[in-house]
């Protein structure tokens, strides 16, 4: 999903090797989905597109190779809003089975999890 957003957090080292990150993120996102032929033989769209604004707060932990050292490696866990319903338009389908419209109305949200490289400008 690309964006473009912002975030604002804390950070806090609890040992030299070790910190913890709590931040949000808010911006403006792009949902897309692409189905093959079947989705167009039932007469779904093709290639869904919809933007959405969103907001993801987020947990992180980072682990410093060394004491002191400017590279890092972090795990995030996140739980985004994106402010536009998620249907079965993105699955292919043109409903869910078993389930009532009233059952996914509403506003996507899931956990997110991520691993990543962080480097420390100025650290020695």
């Amino acid at each position: 999903m690309p964006s473009a957003h912002f975030k604002i957090g804390y950070e806090r080292f609890t040992t030299e090797r070790i910190s913890f990150n709590i931040s949000a993120r808010m911006g403006y996102s792009v949902l897309f989905a692409h189905h093959g032929n079947d989705s167009v033989a039932v007469g779904l769209e093709r290639n869904p597109v919809e933007s959405c604004f969103f907001i993801e707060p987020q947990v992180e932990i980072a682990l410093l190779t060394e004491k002191s050292s400017s590279d890092g490696f972090s795990l995030v866990l996140g739980y985004p809003f994106y402010f536009n319903e998620f249907g079965p338009r993105y699955l292919g389908m043109d409903k869910f089975p078993n389930l009532i419209a009233e059952d996914y109305v509403g506003i996507t949200r899931f956990f997110s999890f991520g691993f990543g490289y962080r480097y420390y400008f100025g650290r020695k």
